[in-house]
């Protein structure tokens, strides 16, 4: 695998879900401190894995996760707006471009992610009866395939 890849793929979803979810602030782990107050949505991101195939080719997928909080008000279906905004940033495709700040970079286009099966949403509920929150997650799973150089 190439050493840069887990990087750009990381880097290239944050950047996209950033400019997606629009409405709500959307935290990113290891950019954001984690503020507990308010609606939001929280962008979880697992892998790039990947296995070897012929030659220099790569498979690689990854799994994408948004965490919808909001707070419980008089508005019964505000968890439902905040999944319907990130559920609608799970494109078929997403970029993948050369994010970065070392000499590899160039913020050219490498490749696309591909959605692998369905959109997934879940519904938690208020995960603990002190906070007066409700929780759901938006989560899909994506593949690409890559040549390494």
């Amino acid at each position: 695998m190439n050493k840069n890849w887990p990087r750009w793929i990381v880097a290239s979803l944050c950047k996209h879900f950033d400019a997606q979810c629009v409405g709500l602030p959307l935290i990113i782990e290891g950019r954001d401190v984690l503020d507990m107050t308010g609606n939001r949505l929280q962008l979880l991101i697992d892998g790039p894995s990947g296995r070897p195939q012929s030659g220099n080719s790569w498979a690689l997928s990854t799994q994408v996760m948004v965490l919808a909080t909001t707070v419980i008000d008089d508005d019964l279906y505000s968890i439902h707006s905040s999944v319907g905004i990130a559920a609608g940033a799970f494109h078929r495709a997403i970029p993948v471009y050369k994010y970065g700040r070392t000499e590899d970079d160039d913020d050219s286009l490498l490749s696309c992610l591909t959605l692998i099966g369905d959109v997934q949403i879940s519904h938690y509920g208020q995960p603990d009866p002190a906070a007066k929150i409700l929780q759901s997650s938006v989560k899909a799973n994506y593949s690409i395939h890559l040549e390494k150089e």
